[in-house]
């Protein structure tokens, strides 16, 4: 398979490129840098879709992955080429899911195949209803999976508003709903109201619920979580971590699960 990687900020790219047969690593201008790869290396802008475009057909490349963080383009400059200034006229004022769709077609109607990271990456899932961790107390593992069930609830039926992938909970208290942020600020944010209103209420501390929307398509927007993530949850008094057992992709693996079991913190992997 001849595949290239559209990477965008983040180390989600290169992970793919290290784990993967990439025969060009397309590096979008000023999200990912060309000399963190091994791979063959292009690089352009979200202004330049045409130029994009004529470099996949230049090396023959059919299908492409997207990976990492985008960011949406502003037309505040004159260099934009056509197919990129129909986009973004697009996508303006839509949400994530729809803006994706759009951009989605777009590739699909020049003749590319788009490939979810999880083909790639098969060895990243953790199955199904797996519960780390050091002291796996009973308490703990009722209220994880509690928080875990109303969480996923929730996600479910906030999807129609196209809002984040990450909500975290104290049981049936909701305290923070991802949005533009990303997924660190909420941790952040979370753990800050956590210790100023909430340590005094609950006997554990908040679980991040990371899950895919329902009906997303996890062909370019699928949840990823890596070990920095794990760790700021544990910085920030957290009981643990919830993921998708099909579409949250864990990164550094194994060090999640030997992080949780030499820790008091909980990674739980689910079905829903």
């Amino acid at each position: 398979m001849t595949i290239s990687i559209i990477a965008g900020k983040g180390n989600f790219p290169k992970i793919i490129a290290e784990n993967s047969k990439i025969s060009l690593v397309v590096c979008i201008n000023g999200l990912s840098n060309p000399n963190n790869f091994k791979n063959k290396t292009t690089n352009v802008s979200l202004l330049e879709i045409d130029k994009l475009i004529k470099k996949l057909d230049y090396y023959k490349i059919k299908k492409i992955v997207f990976a990492g963080k985008f960011f949406r383009p502003k037309l505040n400059n004159k260099k934009v080429d056509k197919s990129s200034r129909k986009i973004i006229n697009q996508i303006s004022y839509k949400g994530d899911d729809v803006s994706l769709n759009i951009i989605k077609s777009f590739f699909l109607d020049k003749g590319f195949e788009i490939i979810s990271p999880s083909i790639l990456l098969k060895n990243n899932f953790v199955k199904n209803n797996i519960i780390f961790s050091k002291k796996n107390d009973l308490k703990k593992n009722k209220f994880l999976k509690n928080s875990a069930k109303n969480g996923i609830n929730l996600l479910n039926k906030i999807s129609k508003f196209d809002v984040g992938q990450s909500v975290v909970l104290l049981d049936k208290h909701v305290i923070g709903i991802e949005g533009l942020e990303g997924t660190n600020e909420l941790i952040k944010r979370c753990g800050m109201l956590y210790k100023k209103y909430l340590t005094h209420v609950y006997e554990f501390g908040p679980v991040l619920v990371k899950f895919p929307k329902k009906n997303q398509s996890l062909d370019f927007d699928m949840p990823v979580i890596g070990l920095d993530t794990i760790k700021l949850c544990a910085k920030n008094n957290f009981l643990g971590v919830v993921v998708s057992s099909f579409g949250t992709l864990v990164l550094d693996k194994n060090k999640i699960l030997e992080f949780s079991k030499t820790k008091d913190f909980y990674f739980y992997s689910t079905g829903g």
